[in-house]
């Protein structure tokens, strides 16, 4: 059974180096940049990653990523943030 992970602030250094090393173990990434699409470079990731737009300050932003998520995957397995200590996150449930 494939793996699900959610990488909250994946294009920056520390995010991509998450994204890199949960792909090279399988696991499907999903993971959000804030406005830097620079960053990303489409063509070094593989298909089994996706990047989404994101402002985690939005509820329904984190929302709608969950949300495109879940109608691909069953669940998802690891969430990681990347981004800032203070992020206060409802359970993902609630945002669905």
């Amino acid at each position: 059974m494939k793996k699900v992970a959610l990488i909250i602030g994946g294009a920056g250094g520390i995010g991509s180096a998450v994204v890199r090393t949960l792909l090279k173990n399988g696991i499907m990434v999903y993971a959000t940049y804030y406005e830097k699409k620079e960053n990303i470079e489409k063509s070094e990731y593989p298909k089994n990653c996706q990047f989404m737009q994101c402002d985690i300050r939005k509820g329904a932003d984190i929302a709608r990523v969950i949300e495109h998520i879940l109608n691909h995957e069953s669940e998802i397995d690891i969430v990681v943030n990347t981004v800032t200590s203070k992020l206060k996150l409802k359970p993902l449930v609630l945002y669905r």
